[in-house]
Protein backbone atom coordinates (compact mmCIF):
# COMPACT_ATOMS: atom_id res chain seq x y z
CA UNK A 1 0.00 0.00 0.00
CA UNK A 2 1.69 3.58 -0.70
CA UNK A 3 0.41 6.88 0.30
CA UNK A 4 -0.04 9.48 -2.29
CA UNK A 5 -1.77 12.94 -2.41
CA UNK A 6 -3.14 14.18 -5.40
CA UNK A 7 -4.71 17.66 -5.44
CA UNK A 8 -6.48 18.94 -9.55
CA UNK A 9 -8.62 16.00 -11.11
CA UNK A 10 -7.15 13.10 -9.24
CA UNK A 11 -9.21 14.36 -6.09
CA UNK A 12 -12.83 13.33 -8.06
CA UNK A 13 -13.46 10.18 -6.85
CA UNK A 14 -14.95 8.89 -9.85
CA UNK A 15 -11.05 9.18 -10.94
CA UNK A 16 -10.02 7.83 -8.09
CA UNK A 17 -12.33 4.48 -8.59
CA UNK A 18 -10.66 3.87 -12.35
CA UNK A 19 -7.75 2.92 -10.91
CA UNK A 20 -10.06 -0.34 -9.66
CA UNK A 21 -7.96 -0.95 -5.82
CA UNK A 22 -8.75 -0.39 -2.32
CA UNK A 23 -8.27 2.88 -1.05
CA UNK A 24 -8.82 5.14 1.69
CA UNK A 25 -8.89 8.68 1.87
CA UNK A 26 -7.88 12.01 4.24
CA UNK A 27 -7.91 15.27 3.36
CA UNK A 28 -4.64 17.19 4.02
CA UNK A 29 -2.20 19.59 2.25
CA UNK A 30 1.44 20.07 2.23
CA UNK A 31 3.95 23.03 2.47
CA UNK A 32 5.04 24.31 -0.86
CA UNK A 33 7.08 27.38 -1.81
CA UNK A 34 5.34 28.72 -4.89
CA UNK A 35 2.33 27.56 -6.44
CA UNK A 36 0.99 29.27 -9.08
CA UNK A 37 -2.41 27.56 -10.40
CA UNK A 38 -3.12 29.25 -13.27
CA UNK A 39 0.45 27.86 -14.77
CA UNK A 40 -0.05 24.84 -12.91
CA UNK A 41 3.63 25.61 -11.24
CA UNK A 42 4.61 23.62 -8.13
CA UNK A 43 7.82 24.36 -6.40
CA UNK A 44 8.58 22.45 -3.25
CA UNK A 45 11.86 23.20 -1.79
CA UNK A 46 14.53 20.96 -0.22
CA UNK A 47 14.92 23.30 2.26
CA UNK A 48 11.63 22.69 4.53
CA UNK A 49 11.85 26.37 6.32
CA UNK A 50 11.29 27.88 2.88
CA UNK A 51 7.96 26.02 2.04
CA UNK A 52 5.56 29.05 3.21
CA UNK A 53 2.57 28.03 1.36
CA UNK A 54 -0.09 25.31 1.67
CA UNK A 55 -1.18 23.28 -1.05
CA UNK A 56 -4.53 21.62 -0.65
CA UNK A 57 -4.94 18.46 -1.37
CA UNK A 58 -6.84 14.47 -0.12
CA UNK A 59 -4.18 11.99 0.55
CA UNK A 60 -4.89 8.50 -0.42
CA UNK A 61 -3.60 5.30 1.14
CA UNK A 62 -3.79 3.52 -2.56
CA UNK A 63 -3.79 -0.58 -2.84
CA UNK A 64 -1.09 -0.47 -5.58
CA UNK A 65 2.81 0.36 -6.45
CA UNK A 66 3.88 3.02 -7.43
CA UNK A 67 4.89 1.76 -10.63
CA UNK A 68 1.55 0.32 -11.11
CA UNK A 69 -0.06 3.86 -9.86
CA UNK A 70 1.69 5.40 -12.73
CA UNK A 71 0.75 2.75 -15.52
CA UNK A 72 -2.93 3.40 -14.91
CA UNK A 73 -3.07 7.20 -14.47
CA UNK A 74 -1.39 6.91 -18.30
CA UNK A 75 -4.33 5.19 -19.31
CA UNK A 76 -6.67 8.63 -18.26
CA UNK A 77 -7.21 10.93 -21.18
CA UNK A 78 -9.13 13.45 -18.65
CA UNK A 79 -6.51 14.11 -16.03
CA UNK A 80 -3.25 15.44 -18.26
CA UNK A 81 -1.41 18.16 -16.06
CA UNK A 82 -2.21 21.90 -18.26
CA UNK A 83 1.42 22.51 -19.44
CA UNK A 84 2.86 19.48 -18.74
CA UNK A 85 4.02 16.46 -20.27
CA UNK A 86 5.41 14.06 -17.68
CA UNK A 87 4.78 13.47 -14.20
CA UNK A 88 7.03 14.28 -11.43
CA UNK A 89 7.10 12.54 -8.55
CA UNK A 90 8.36 13.47 -4.75
CA UNK A 91 8.25 12.39 -1.92
CA UNK A 92 6.56 14.89 0.94
CA UNK A 93 5.42 15.40 4.61
CA UNK A 94 1.72 15.95 3.72
CA UNK A 95 -0.34 17.30 6.98
CA UNK A 96 -4.09 16.38 8.26
CA UNK A 97 -7.14 18.33 9.52
CA UNK A 98 -5.86 17.94 12.67
CA UNK A 99 -2.02 18.76 12.30
CA UNK A 100 -0.77 15.18 12.28
CA UNK A 101 1.81 15.04 10.02
CA UNK A 102 2.59 12.08 7.64
CA UNK A 103 5.84 11.08 6.30
CA UNK A 104 7.23 10.02 2.91
CA UNK A 105 4.02 10.84 0.79
CA UNK A 106 4.24 10.17 -3.05
CA UNK A 107 2.94 13.38 -4.43
CA UNK A 108 2.86 13.40 -8.65
CA UNK A 109 3.46 16.75 -10.13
Amino acid sequence: MIKVMFYLDMKDISNINKLYCNYDIKECYTKVEYYNSKDNIIRINNDKNKNKGKLYGKLFYLDLSLSELVKRLNTFKNIKVKNRDLYYVNIIDVYLNDEKIVKDVYIIL
